[in-house]
């Protein structure tokens, strides 16, 4: 056991020698033949996804942000239009120029709940 553990305690202390003698030297392997080709490969492919990039920025936008804004307010407008009770929506808050409104009871909506009751 003193024996094993003496081999051990050598291990942890020496790594580098042992690779070097049981592995043999690193490898080193000769240059690539292709290397070139995949260099100017890079090149082109490159210059090819800058020339994409300049045409995609300089190219105008095919939709309005401004339109979609106007668009969604209009159907929040017609939503408020025909809807019987307030509409609480989360986008109302970026649409509407006043604060939120409490929402309240009408005096329909309370005839309806006590007829209900009688039921």
């Amino acid at each position: 056991n003193y024996l094993l553990l003496d081999k051990m305690s050598y291990i942890m202390t020496h790594p580098q020698l042992l690779d070097e003698k049981y592995m043999g030297r690193p490898v080193t392997y000769g240059k690539s033949l292709n290397k070139e080709y995949r260099k100017k490969e890079l090149m082109r492919i490159t210059e090819e996804n800058q020339q994409i990039l300049r045409r995609i920025q300089h190219k105008e936008p095919y939709y309005s942000h401004e339109a979609w804004t106007n668009d969604a307010r209009l159907s929040e407008e017609y939503l408020r239009n025909c809807a019987e009770y307030p509409i609480c929506l989360p986008s109302s808050q970026l649409f509407s120029r006043s604060p939120p409104s409490r929402v309240t009871r009408t005096p329909r909506a309370r005839q309806q709940r006590e007829g209900e009751e009688d039921w």
